[in-house]
């Protein structure tokens, strides 16, 4: 491989492919998140597939184009603007529920089974998965991007 491979990215059958399939893996991963509470799934296994799609993004586009998609410096500030949702959710849970992530938002009998059927569920969902996904991302950039110190005598 090239040395400066990571910077230009992969070839064109990659990054078509890459293309083509990075909007439907989102799309799994969304309703992965969204359907946490009725189908097996949820906010942790759809956070690592945005990570990973992203990750690829890096992998097969190049660091330049992955940093115009979603850089490292904005999907650590969503993550900590998701952390903050969901520690306020959490609170909100202690002041209206009595507990902390007490699901206070309570639906009734004939919404049983559907999306808003979770109450506050679905939004811990939506919090987990875009902590999960943005710090994942923001984690495997640092380690992309990481050049081990060179021991003496050996090369550039």
């Amino acid at each position: 491989m090239k040395e400066n491979s990571m910077e230009q990215g992969m070839g064109f059958l990659v990054k078509t492919a890459a293309r083509w399939l990075k909007g439907f893996l989102l799309v799994f991963a969304v309703s992965l998140i969204a359907y946490g509470h009725l189908t097996h799934g949820d906010g942790f296994s759809g956070g690592i597939m945005v990570a990973c799609v992203f990750a690829a993004i890096f992998l097969v586009e190049g660091k330049a184009a992955s940093a115009r998609t979603l850089s490292r410096r904005a999907a650590y500030l969503i993550g900590s603007a998701a952390t903050l949702a969901l520690l306020l959710l959490g609170l909100l849970g202690m002041v209206r529920g009595g507990a902390f992530l007490k699901n206070f938002l309570v639906s009734l009998e004939p919404a049983r089974f559907v999306l808003i059927s979770g109450g506050t569920i679905p939004l811990f969902n939506l919090c987990v998965g875009v902590i999960v996904g943005m710090f994942l991302f923001t984690y495997f950039t640092i380690i992309a991007d990481y050049d081990a110190p060179k021991k003496d005598g050996e090369g550039k």
